[in-house]
Order: C-alpha cells, then sequence, then structure tokens
C-alpha cells in the first residue's frame, strides 16, 4: 500500500495517500491527494470511501473454492442476455483489462454497464429490481449510495490505463472517427460545465465530450471531456498529447471541417498520422483550384457513376512549419497533400433553395417595415437599402454578392495526406457520419444527453462506466448490422429474446437453463458466440 500521509487543515490532521497520474493537458506526471480518514485523538479514523474499498477487498481476498459451489437455496434468474454480454467482454478484453486496472472495482462496473445496456433509459435506483432477478458479475444489489460512492473511487489513472490497454487491442491501420458531443448537466459542482454552442440544442450548461472510434470495428476507443465553451477546432492538441501518451503511433483521423486550422493540420503531419478532413471552400487552397478548374468542372470526363457525383483530384503543396521547442528554430517545407472536390447537382439546388427563402424571408420584413435587427449584417451583404423622406424605403439587391454566394453551392472537399482516390476518401468519410449518428442513438439509450451528479467525482466515474456501456453496445450493434438483424429486431427486442433464458439452481444439484428455441441459437450465433450450455 502506499504510504500513508498526513495534512493539517484548520487544526485537523487528514490523512491521504500520494497517488501519481498522468496530467494529459500538461503532458507530464503529477501527484493528488486521495484522502483516506484523519487522526482523532492519536488513532485513524476512516472515511466512508476508503471503509468501502477495504470491504471489496476483503472479498476479494476470499480464495475461491475450485469445482462446482453447492448450491443453499433454490435459484431462479435470468440469464440469456448477461450471458452474451460476458461473451462480448471476454471476445473484447473490456473484462481482463478493467481487472487489471480497477481490481475489485471491475466487477461493478460491469455489472451497472450491463444494466445500463439491457435496461434502456431506466435510472440507476432501478438496478436493485433488475440485480435481484439477473445473473450479473458483481451478483449483488448495488444501491444508489453505492453506485455514487463506486463513481468516485475510479481514478484518472486507472482510466488512462484501461484506454492504453483498450487502444492496444485495436487495428492501428483502421480510421479512427473523431468527433465532439454535447452533454447536458443540472450540476453546478462541475468545473467544466459551461454554456455553449449544444448540438442537440439545449440550453442548460453542458461539457463536451470528444469521442475517438474505429471506423471498421465501429468500437469507441477513447474519450475525453472538455469545457462546454470549447469549440471542436481547440481539441486536436490536446487529443495528440493524449494518443502519445496511449502509446499509439502513426494513427489515421478522420473528422469533419469544424476540426480545421492549419496549426491542427501542422501538428498530425509532425505526430507522423495520416488524416481525412473536411474543408470549407473559402480556404484558399480550395478557393484557388476551384477558381482555375470551375468552367470545366462538370463534364462527362469528371462524372464519377459510382459516387453519381463530379469529381476531381488534385495534388497539391502544403506549406508545413514545426517550432523547435527549446531553440525556437522555425522549420518551413513544402509538404504533398491530396485535395478532392466534389460537385452534387442535388445539393446545388437544395442550397439554392434555402438561400432564396432567406432572402424571401428579409425582402418581406422590408416591404413590411418590420425587419430583424439580428438580419443587419444580410441586410448589409445583399442589399441597397436608402430611405428618403419622399419616397420611404427603397431597395435593390447586391447581384454580386448573390452570385458569390451561389458559385460554390453544390460543392464540398476534402483534405488528406494519405488517401489519393477520391472514392475511397469520400467512402471512409461518410462512415465517420455513420458512426456519429450511431453514437447519438446509443447516447439517447444511455441517457448521457442530461446527466444529474453530486460531485465532479461522481461525474467522472458515472461518465467512464457509461463509456464501458458504449463499448458493449457497439459491439452489438456492429454485429447487428454486419448480419442484417435489424430488419427483424431492433437492439432492445433482440436483447429481450435472449433475455428470457432462465438460469436454474437447486440445492445439492448442479444448475441448467431453461429451453432454448433454434431462433435463440440462431441469434448467438450471428452475434458471434456459442449459445450457452
Amino acid at each position: 500500500m502506499p504510504q500513508q500521509k498526513t495534512q493539517r487543515i484548520n487544526g485537523t490532521d487528514y490523512v491521504y495517500i500520494d497517488e501519481p497520474y498522468w496530467n494529459a493537458d500538461k503532458k507530464r506526471g503529477e501527484h493528488k491527494r486521495k484522502y483516506i480518514g484523519k487522526m482523532v485523538n492519536g488513532e485513524f479514523v476512516p472515511n466512508k470511501n476508503y471503509l468501502l474499498m477495504q470491504e471489496l477487498e476483503n472479498k476479494a481476498s476470499v480464495p475461491a473454492k475450485t469445482g462446482p459451489v453447492p448450491a443453499t437455496e433454490c435459484t431462479r434468474k435470468f440469464y440469456g442476455a448477461t450471458y452474451l454480454l460476458d461473451r462480448i467482454v471476454d471476445q473484447t478484453g473490456i473484462g481482463t483489462d478493467l481487472e487489471r486496472c480497477f481490481g475489485v472495482l471491475s466487477k461493478q462496473i460491469l455489472s451497472i454497464a450491463y444494466f445500463l445496456v439491457l435496461e434502456e433509459g431506466l435510472p440507476l435506483y432501478r438496478f436493485r429490481k433488475w440485480g435481484y432477478t439477473h445473473i450479473h458479475p458483481y451478483g449483488e444489489d448495488i444501491s444508489s449510495q453505492r453506485s455514487s460512492e463506486l463513481f468516485g473511487l475510479i481514478s484518472e489513472d486507472s482510466k488512462m490505463d484501461y484506454f492504453r490497454r483498450q487502444a492496444k487491442r485495436h487495428s492501428c491501420k483502421e480510421y479512427l472517427a473523431f468527433d465532439t458531443t454535447s452533454i447536458s448537466s443540472y450540476s453546478t459542482m462541475i468545473k467544466q460545465v459551461k454554456y455553449g454552442k449544444n448540438k442537440e440544442g439545449d440550453s442548460l450548461p453542458q461539457i463536451n465530450l470528444a469521442l475517438l472510434y474505429g471506423e471498421e470495428s465501429m468500437l469507441p476507443v477513447y474519450y475525453r471531456k472538455l469545457p462546454g465553451n470549447i469549440t471542436d477546432v481547440k481539441t486536436i492538441e490536446n487529443l495528440l498529447k493524449d494518443i502519445d501518451f496511449l502509446k499509439l503511433e502513426k494513427l489515421q483521423f478522420v473528422m469533419d471541417r469544424g476540426f480545421y486550422s492549419e496549426k491542427n493540420i501542422n501538428d498530425m503531419m509532425k505526430h507522423h498520422h495520416k488524416f481525412l478532413i473536411g474543408a470549407k471552400m473559402s480556404l484558399n487552397i480550395v478557393k484557388s483550384r476551384l477558381d482555375r478548374v470551375r468552367d470545366d468542372f462538370c463534364t462527362r470526363f469528371n462524372y464519377n457513376s459510382e459516387l453519381k457525383l463530379y469529381v476531381q483530384s488534385f495534388t497539391e503543396e502544403w506549406d508545413y512549419t514545426e517550432e523547435k521547442p527549446r531553440s525556437g528554430e522555425v522549420i518551413s517545407e513544402k509538404r504533398r497533400i491530396y485535395l478532392h472536390i466534389y460537385y452534387n447537382d442535388q445539393k446545388a439546388t437544395d442550397d439554392k433553395a434555402r438561400f432564396n427563402h432567406v432572402l424571401d424571408r428579409l425582402e418581406n420584413n422590408l416591404i413590411n417595415g418590420s425587419p430583424d435587427p439580428e438580419d443587419e449584417k444580410l441586410y448589409q451583404k445583399y442589399f441597397i437599402i436608402s430611405e428618403t423622406p419622399v419616397r420611404g424605403v427603397t431597395y435593390s439587391f447586391k447581384e454580386e454578392a448573390i452570385r458569390n454566394a451561389e458559385k460554390n453551392y453544390g460543392y464540398f472537399a476534402l483534405l488528406s495526406n494519405g488517401i489519393k482516390d477520391p472514392v475511397a476518401a469520400l467512402r471512409i468519410y461518410r462512415a465517420k457520419d455513420l458512426i456519429e449518428k450511431s453514437f447519438n442513438n446509443l447516447k439517447e439509450r444511455l441517457n448521457m444527453r442530461r446527466m444529474a451528479v453530486a460531485s465532479e467525482d461522481n461525474f467522472e466515474g458515472k461518465l467512464f462506466v457509461q463509456f464501458v456501456a458504449l463499448e458493449l453496445l457497439s459491439y452489438i450493434k456492429k454485429q447487428m448490422d454486419d448480419k442484417g438483424l435489424f430488419r427483424n429486431y431492433t437492439m432492445q427486442s433482440l436483447l429481450d429474446e435472449l433475455d428470457i433464458i432462465e438460469y436454474y439452481q437447486q440445492p445439492g444439484k448442479a444448475h441448467h437453463l431453461s429451453e432454448m428455441t433454434e431462433k435463440q441459437r440462431g441469434l448467438y450465433e450471428m452475434m458471434g458466440v456459442a449459445a450457452p450450455t
């Protein structure tokens, strides 16, 4: 056990354990104090978290008996769905990595994750009833108070160790989709909860969650919590620092244009990562190239029948810069980058219709004498407005500004330092959109849109347990997609179909299972696991 130390605060000697951890933001090792109690009249008085850890460690230290354990009472519990999750945990290494990183807490983490997966949208106080009727890893009740205590015991160092172990299990050959999402919170105790641009339109303060997802495995690899007022473009620098700590090299990222900045491109090149990123049409590298080829872009030669789009790809030179941290010397050189430009007729039509709808609204408000003050910049950009005592308000359109706005409608662009083929680039980029939609659906299922917790530590711990549940759900969804199971099942109906398989145990006899149908056996097979026996 680490050495215990004391600190006097307001006349009381508090006992703490000094724990080293990695600060991903500052990219260095630091220490934090884990308080376990206080000294009263020369005697150590432990706090409740320390007592809980001791209780769990004592339970875990009791040697398990080999061979079958005789039952002392009749047991009848649901087993089929938790058995499926047990096998997924084994195949993905989730169980092994949790045990190595969290020790005695791992079974409770898994049991709560199982509950979140199987009981869509139910609050944690319903765990008691669920746990009583189901076989699950911990095997005992986890009350609301106990779950809060568990969340508070999940340390940052253990989480990063878990991410590192899980990341090593992922193939570095697949592209990793990177995106952020918003999680609203009622809590005033969480420092990073801020008002910002909420992607779900929620008016509550929020934190942002940055997530890495494997495009082929469809499994989450890693997440980090961000203040709610941090924009996407600012997250890449810390992501790259974290990836260095996770000891992942030469990764391949795919991300949308909200993450684009020259610094981010330079940073990814500096760390030898491949990337595919959306680019705004207003960027100089895109604008200058498109202006040169625009007149001859939409020709039969450039039409791609597979994509049903007009496509052109170009090899461009990127002005790479890197500042040496010690000397301050700036290195500048040209690096190769691929620019893929696409044109979609339908998108152009839709964009023009939306734009003209906006102009119609502005014009009607002007005619009615009720222009919205929030539209002032739009009026300045697209209208010439004058007012005289005799004629009143008159207006005309700035046709050149309107033509400039419309000329890029239907076009979109991607930049990559690794993908030459525009068809492959768009396929990978579109897969990111599917992952984003999938993640939003799973987030809804796990009740992650709004979180009410009592403290910062509880929030961090609950978020991690939900991440473990997200890993399990993502595996299930990938299998269902691959096997075409969504034609006949929702995720919940499939889990319910397996959940009704029961486990029976009688005193003095070996356990047995309820009858399984061929349909249930087939579902296990399509989920990639052997049916229980």
